[in-house]
């Protein structure tokens, strides 16, 4: 065979290590356009040769010589590029969502949704929730988020939870309120807010970021079983369309395990580098921590990564920081009843963690060893406290400064 100097790129293939050396472990891609990752020009009519879990070479026919018993990959007229990875997803939850929950993600108006939740609800079993997930109220007619008072028009009597595409909020309807003791009485929990009525203080039915958890804590808890189907599904998936890479953010202890567990049975097909959560509690990351388990640990399938801190809100939410008002609220609220768009009055922030607790929190990750610094989410431009002024201030900051520790 003849070997081309070009940057070798790991591929994701199963294989046992003791048959690494077995000729009929080689693939050879012949006659595409490659793309190698280097950034060079693309090689016309070129050959990629891969041994056993690794690429060996790539180069043009002229370059390359096929093995003998090599299986060829015809790629004449088409492309061929390295494995994509993404770097920021919730991998279990897109293939459990995929399997379990409503997806939303094509509805066009409010009044599509609720007919989708209308259709759905009386199939829903006895003590389970009815999920939906995927909506996006900004290219709807109505412009706003459905309320507990929409849900319970077409579902009473089953228990329904909707979220939209970008995370960060809650629609959930009466039933689903009641079955977590949500009332206007219930306070803001730090870092959320369960949406009021501003003239008769009973909930909306909308919930935001850290609010989201007075639902979720009521749920049917999701069983390692459940997870590991959606892992599976969640790899099919990404191996579709070319990604054999991710990155798990939020992780919690029952993803952990997923992990773990398709690694053993083999069903983890894509590599997976998984980062812990860090919100108002830090019991996952000081666990791995007294451990000795930290930023790297694994191999080069499953690999844990830095924490994922938040910073504040999202922008579909109206809780990102920003440093001006949300310019849509009162002329949303004066056109739709009962869309409470952005809160009371013209709030426009809702901070998960202050300054001076995100700054401790990731000195303390550092200087302990627990994790390599944080993955921090700053999607607004301002924070509304005395130092530091801005949320991406803080982040650079803190970079800057803990990059060289």
């Amino acid at each position: 065979m003849k070997w081309h100097p070009r940057k070798s790129f790991s591929v994701m293939r199963r294989r046992s290590d003791s048959s690494d050396h077995l000729y009929r472990n080689h693939i050879a891609i012949v006659g595409g356009s490659i793309f190698d990752g280097t950034g060079s020009p693309p090689i016309l009519h070129g050959v990629v040769v891969i041994y056993g879990s690794k690429i060996a070479a790539v180069g043009t026919t002229e370059e390359v010589t096929v093995p003998e018993g090599a299986e060829v990959i015809d790629a004449r007229g088409k492309t061929v590029i390295p494995g994509l990875i993404d770097c920021h997803t919730h991998f279990i939850l897109m293939g459990v969502r995929t399997l379990t929950t409503l997806d939303l993600s094509k509805t066009k108006s409010l009044a599509e949704v609720l007919e989708q939740v209308k259709e759905r609800a009386p199939s829903i079993p006895e003590g389970t929730w009815l999920e939906g997930h995927g909506w996006d109220e900004s290219g709807w007619p109505e412009r706003r988020y459905p309320s507990k008072w929409d849900l319970d028009q077409v579902a009473p009597d089953t228990p329904v939870v909707l979220s939209p595409y970008y995370g960060h909020l809650l629609s959930v309807n009466s039933l689903a309120l009641e079955l977590a003791n949500v009332s206007k009485d219930t306070p803001n929990p730090p870092g959320g807010e369960v949406v009021k009525d501003p003239e008769t203080g009973e909930p909306t039915g909308i919930l935001r970021d850290e609010a989201m958890g007075l639902i979720n804590s009521v749920k049917p808890q999701m069983s390692l079983e459940v997870s590991l189907q959606g892992l599976r599904k969640a790899c099919e998936i990404a191996l579709s369309w070319g990604v054999t890479s991710i990155h798990e953010l939020d992780a919690d202890a029952l993803q952990f395990r997923t992990y773990q567990a398709a690694k053993r049975e083999g069903s983890l097909r894509v590599r997976a580098y998984v980062m812990p959560t860090a919100r108002f509690t830090e019991e996952l990351i000081d666990g791995l921590g007294a451990s000795g388990i930290k930023t790297g640990f694994g191999d080069e399938w499953l690999r844990i990564g830095s924490a994922k801190i938040f910073i504040d809100g999202s922008m579909g939410a109206r809780t990102a920081a920003l440093s001006e008002p949300y310019t849509d609220y009162k002329a949303i609220a004066r056109r739709y009843k009962n869309c409470f768009i952005a809160g009371e009055g013209d709030n426009r922030v809702l901070m998960r963690n202050n300054p001076k607790e995100i700054r401790t929190m990731v000195e303390s990750m550092v200087e302990t060893g627990k994790m390599s610094g944080g993955y921090m989410m700053c999607i607004g431009n301002h924070i509304p406290f005395n130092v530091p002024p801005e949320a991406v201030k803080l982040y650079l900051d803190l970079s800057a400064e803990l990059a060289f520790r």
